[in-house]
């Protein structure tokens, strides 16, 4: 009988403690991050150019309007979620990181709405992209434009989403089998 939850070599096992620490912390450091900066560009943004803020009307748009999107919520309890994972990983609480690593896999899910969202906006902007020339521009130069944006841009895309996100799963997975493996050697200590 052979027991799936002991670990074959230590190799499979690359992500202890301190590592699953850093990358709980480092993920709601970036789930945060948005609202952090949107925020601040907020605020510069009424003490730089106040003038700007006083030629707006009542339908302009408020920190709160621009904050309290179901995106940017979604983001903020993803943050939350990582930071508690932070913090059961801080205090060794393994069987209860059981459960915020399905957060944590939820998490990703949501991850794969958001890559596709991005390549949606990606492709429409590449669609509209064929539009009258800049006035500043030779016909060559903007040929060449129309033929190497798309690729551009697919391939900032596959960098700023997929890439990340393919990282996120793979320690996610990284952690939960270190995770099997420490509530498997507790267990043969209890026994």
């Amino acid at each position: 009988m052979s027991n799936n939850l002991k670990q074959p070599t230590m190799c499979c096992c690359l992500l202890p403690r301190p590592g699953i620490m850093l990358f709980t912390l480092l993920y709601s450091a970036y789930a945060f991050s948005g609202m952090f900066f949107m925020t601040l560009g907020y605020i510069l943004t009424q003490k730089i150019a106040p003038h700007q803020a006083e030629d707006q009307d009542d339908n302009s748009v408020g920190l709160s309007d621009l904050i309290f999107t179901c995106g940017h919520m979604a983001n903020v309890i993803c943050g939350f979620i990582y930071f508690y994972a932070f913090i059961l990983a801080y205090k060794r609480k393994w069987e209860s990181f059981e459960h915020a690593l399905r957060a944590l896999m939820a998490i990703a899910l949501f991850g794969v709405y958001e890559s596709y969202d991005a390549f949606k906006f990606i492709f429409q902007t590449n669609s509209q992209l064929n539009g009258p020339k800049p006035d500043g521009m030779n016909d060559d130069d903007y040929a060449e434009l129309q033929k190497s944006y798309p690729y551009t841009s697919v391939a900032f895309g596959l960098i700023v989403y997929v890439i990340p996100w393919i990282i996120q799963l793979y320690l996610i997975k990284q952690t939960r089998s270190y995770i099997k493996y420490v509530l498997y050697k507790k267990g043969a200590k209890n026994m």
